[in-house]
């Protein structure tokens, strides 16, 4: 908080105003104590000012903080911030408001949760596969402008393309000869299949949240140094920034299965690569080694490790904006073990 508020809070303080922090490690029930009686102390030794108290929605249930910092003598307005449960009574975007839900309680409605926004959006276009397609792309392009700003980086000038479902034989005559080896025509996959290097995806179906923070990742991939890397660990790399960004948006995304990733890239039987050792693959490819694999157990092996390495990633302590910076501008060459074993931090 301290941190995304900064210049409000400095400037704040410079004219006069009292900043405190009420944090405490504890149960939610602590918490609220803990800051309902840091509340009554500074404001018995600064009687008559206004307070701003910014806590989670959680706390700000009638029963939590309001009722302890109402037993302490406050008056407290309650305001909920684009509460998500009220935002689904709405079937369409109802623009920026102001409710009134009783006992001191309001709901500013300004941004959209990410997930409701999506949702809306694509639902809008209906079930056409290419409007689902274009509303993904304008979604895909707005995520990737704001990945690249939250990194200090200039916004990335191409544009990625979504292949609707219908459009898989198309898709694969773009592939590299490897991969295009690897996933036969006939049946498409069933998971979405991102270019190795182009700013493209094709997807089976209208891309879910995880899906499209991957494609914006993959955006600024396409225009970086370690887009370039056609070898089997920088494609792991390339793969690990995707995946990184939608643990870090969703913290509940768990790594793939390796035998859910093989049956849903290779629906035939026939072409399924074994999906067990690829522990072995992992460690050499920490040593820097290429090893030669079947096309198709190349392209498990990229998918799997890469977003395992991508979970490991988000909860790395390394992992801040310099280090994201540097892993785009070399290649993914100073991703080291420690990132990689890093577990991952509780949201």
């Amino acid at each position: 908080l301290a941190e995304a508020y900064r210049p409000v809070l400095e400037s704040l303080a410079r004219r006069g105003g009292r900043v405190a922090g009420a944090w405490i490690d504890g149960p939610p029930t602590a918490r609220d104590e803990a800051a309902a009686a840091r509340w009554a102390e500074l404001a018995a030794a600064d009687a008559g000012r206004p307070w701003v108290l910014h806590f989670g929605d959680w706390h700000l249930a009638d029963a939590h903080l309001p009722r302890l910092l109402r037993r302490r003598g406050a008056q407290p307005t309650v305001l909920h911030q684009s509460p998500e449960p009220v935002w689904e009574q709405f079937p369409d975007w109802p623009g920026e408001a102001v409710l009134d839900l009783g006992r001191g309680h309001w709901a500013w409605l300004h941004c959209p949760p990410l997930g409701h926004w999506v949702g809306t959006l694509q639902e809008l276009r209906g079930d056409d596969p290419e409007s689902a397609a274009e509303a993904a792309e304008e979604l895909v392009e707005e995520l990737a402008g704001r990945f690249a700003g939250l990194l200090g980086m200039v916004e990335p000038a191409a544009r990625l393309s979504v292949w609707p479902a219908d459009q898989w034989t198309g898709f694969r005559a773009t592939l590299p000869d490897e991969m295009r080896k690897a996933l036969v025509e006939d049946p498409p996959p069933a998971r979405p299949v991102f270019h190795p290097r182009l700013p493209a995806m094709w997807a089976p179906e209208p891309p879910g949240l995880n899906h499209l923070a991957e494609a914006g990742a993959h955006v600024l991939v396409c225009e970086s140094e370690l887009g370039r890397r056609a070898s089997l660990h920088g494609r792991i790399c390339a793969r690990a920034f995707r995946r990184l960004w939608a643990a870090l948006l969703n913290p509940f995304l768990a790594a793939p299965s390796p035998d859910r990733v093989a049956r849903e890239l290779f629906p035939a039987a026939s072409h399924r690569p074994r999906s067990h050792g690829l522990q072995g693959l992992q460690e050499a490819w920490i040593r820097g080694e290429d090893p030669w694999l079947s096309p198709a157990r190349r392209l498990l092996a990229i998918e799997v490790l890469g977003a395992r390495a991508g979970h490991a990633l988000a909860g790395a302590e390394s992992s801040g904006h310099v280090f994201l910076r540097r892993f785009l501008r070399t290649g993914g060459r100073s991703l080291g073990w420690r990132e990689l074993t890093a577990t991952i931090r509780a949201a």
